[in-house]
């Protein structure tokens, strides 16, 4: 209303034909105008009167129920470890004279050890010999005469933890009684080695003497 009577005031102010038409045409601007701000009013109005509701959905989903299984567990391979063989246990082995006396004993392993008794035609020991099997290796053979008497044995040793290995030959008596032997060291270091060494057995004593070796030098004779 206040835009209408401005522009009435104009009107009759004015005395030219141009200027009422001029005027003419403000005024019809102007109501143009003043319309459409109200239309927009209004609809700005009515948008905030209005109320958004959320949709409703009803369609029915499906359920996904998920089960946690326990973890499963991987047994690791237990990894067998094979010990080391022993010799089982038999019965002694008995060598006897052609007399029927006892010659030699072999005795059933013991903690990897096998004893072995050798006795004299008057049925006492006279030396003891031993089979290991250990972290050291000791091995007899043994040969015996038609007679059943012990004829020699031959015996292997390995230390083991070491370059070298040892086989000595012990010779008997037809009586059983030790009578010599000789120890050879594998490889030999030089010609001592070679030789091997010497030994006698004691029948007094009943123990083993070592032979030395000496070397006699002549002196030249002084004139």
């Amino acid at each position: 209303m206040r835009f209408i009577a401005l522009a009435f005031l104009a009107l009759v102010g004015c005395t030219g034909r141009n200027d009422t038409e001029r005027l003419s045409r403000s005024i019809d601007s102007l109501s143009s105008e003043i319309a459409r701000l109200r239309i927009d009013l209004n609809y700005r109005d009515s948008t905030r009167e209005k109320k958004i509701l959320p949709p409703n959905d009803t369609t029915p989903r499906a359920i996904v129920r998920v089960e946690h299984k326990p973890p499963r567990i991987i047994k690791k391979d237990t990894l067998q470890v094979k010990q080391k063989e022993k010799p089982q246990n038999v019965d002694t082995l008995i060598y006897r004279f052609a007399g029927g006396g006892v010659s030699v004993k072999v005795l059933p392993w013991v903690d990897s050890k096998q004893l072995i008794e050798i006795y004299s035609l008057q049925g006492e020991v006279v030396i003891t010999l031993e089979n290991i099997n250990l972290s050291y290796h000791v091995s007899n053979t043994l040969h015996f005469r038609s007679d059943g008497s012990l004829e020699r044995v031959n015996e292997h040793f390995n230390p083991g933890a070491s370059m070298y290995w040892y086989d000595t030959v012990i010779h008997f008596e037809p009586d059983n009684e030790p009578a010599w032997k000789i120890t050879y060291q594998n490889p030999p270091k030089g010609i001592e080695d070679s030789m091997g060494e010497k030994y006698l057995w004691d029948r007094s004593q009943k123990c083993w003497v070592k032979q030395e070796i000496v070397i006699e030098t002549i002196q030249p004779s002084t004139p």
